[in-house]
């Protein structure tokens, strides 16, 4: 799913959606964060015949986690932006747009499995 709602012209991570985190609320979800670069020289390098170099990291699986909580679109918000953030980690810092600041970033409602953490640098078990 791309929690963007589109493709950014420039490469860049944009806002994200509350849809991915709607969704994944409702069917308590795992989510599995990829992130994918390289496929935008995709077609300048078919024109060459050349072949494109593509790269896929994969994070740490997690789960929105807001217990029995009622909560509105301030909060969906917020969990989107700490999902948003986890995917922002996997990629080159000049493709994380606008979750560039990985320092802002906090995981109030990510649920990772027992044993593991975030993938945030710094985080413990890295």
């Amino acid at each position: 799913m791309a929690p963007e709602g589109t493709r950014s012209g420039d490469g860049r991570l944009q806002k994200g959606h509350d849809g991915m985190t709607f969704i994944a609320l409702r069917a308590d979800a795992p989510i599995l964060p990829m992130a994918i670069t390289g496929g935008e020289h995709f077609w300048a390098n078919l024109s060459r015949l050349r072949r494109t170099s593509i790269k896929v990291v994969i994070g740490q699986t997690f789960r929105f986690s807001v217990g029995q909580k009622k909560f509105g679109r301030t909060v969906m918000g917020k969990i989107t932006e700490e999902g948003m953030y986890q995917l922002a980690s996997l990629l080159p810092p000049e493709r994380r747009g606008v979750y560039s600041d990985l320092d802002s970033a906090t995981e109030d409602y990510l649920a990772f499995p027992p044993g593991s953490s975030g993938n945030l640098p710094g985080e413990k078990g890295r």
